[in-house]
Parts: structure tokens; sequence; C-alpha cells
């Protein structure tokens, strides 16, 4: 099994990117996956958003797939850029990567 890619995608001053990156590292702690890196990218466009599949910012990727992609939320809907839906408090980020 190769290494998990992650990354989080965010749109420029996104207030939600600095809890962003806190929540995702502490998931991967948390899943056992403390070495395991990730990088931030910052949207600036809509073919962006489009090309990467960006439904809102923060939006978090694993090995290439939204892990909680919904359907429902055209390309770039909110990527111009407005905030994704907030998940209520504890959401189970860690269980959602783990399923990974």
């Amino acid at each position: 099994m190769g290494v998990m890619e992650v990354e989080l995608l965010v749109v420029r001053e996104c207030p939600h990117t600095v809890g962003a990156a806190q929540l995702l590292r502490t998931a991967l702690d948390d899943i056992g996956l403390p070495d395991i890196d990730f990088r931030t990218t910052t949207i600036v466009s809509q073919a962006d958003a489009e090309r990467r599949g960006f439904r809102g910012s923060p939006t978090f990727f694993a090995d290439g797939t939204d892990i909680f992609r919904d359907p429902g939320v055209s390309l770039g809907s909110r990527a111009g850029f407005t905030g994704r839906r907030t998940r209520p408090p504890g959401f189970p980020i860690s269980s959602t990567f783990a399923g990974h």
C-alpha cells in the first residue's frame, strides 16, 4: 500500500483555513498517521474549482477524492467563493479518513 496523499483545498481568505488544517493534522494523528504530511492548495478561479472537483472551502482530499463529497452541490458552486457548510463540533473527520 502506498502513502496516502492528503490535501486541503481552500480559497483565499477562507476564515476556516487554520482551523481546518489543525483538524486535519489531528485527524491524521488520531488514526495513526502522524508521519503523513498534507499540502494546502489555494483555489483561485472557477476553472481551478471545476478541474479539481472543488465544491467549497475548505475541502479535504485523500488520494484525489473529496472525502466529504456532496453530490448535490455543483462544482465550484461555493468556490467563488463562499464557505462550505459548517460541520458540527466533533464531526468525525478521523473516522472518515480511516475509511480511505
